[in-house]
């Protein structure tokens, strides 16, 4: 069987983050699916920037602080599990992301 060019991008990124770093991409993915079953029926989700970027914590709002390079690289993880998932993700004037379904 042939190699998936997502989930190996996804491990290549993974494998460069610490185990509290992925627990904070898994996190993250974990409140923007709670949100996607809040907000289902707008066929938009919407998420707080500072979640999006790695600059809260997305349960308390609290600041976190993770090198800028690492969270580089958890965002890229954290785009790339919805874009694979057909969302599209895009940024909006009110500090916040809004994510799309591709495929309905």
């Amino acid at each position: 069987m042939a190699k998936k060019f997502k989930e190996l991008k996804n491990k290549k990124l993974s494998d460069s983050l610490t185990t509290q770093q992925k627990k904070a991409v898994e996190d993250a993915a974990t409140y923007i699916d709670e949100q996607i079953d809040l907000q289902w029926e707008n066929e938009s989700i919407y998420i707080e920037h500072c979640i999006m970027t790695f600059e809260c914590n997305p349960e308390t709002m609290t600041p976190v602080s993770f090198p800028p390079d690492k969270k580089e690289i958890m965002q890229d993880l954290l785009f790339s599990i919805y874009y694979d998932a057909d969302w599209d993700i895009l940024p909006q004037f009110d500090l916040k992301w809004r994510l799309i379904p591709t495929k309905k």
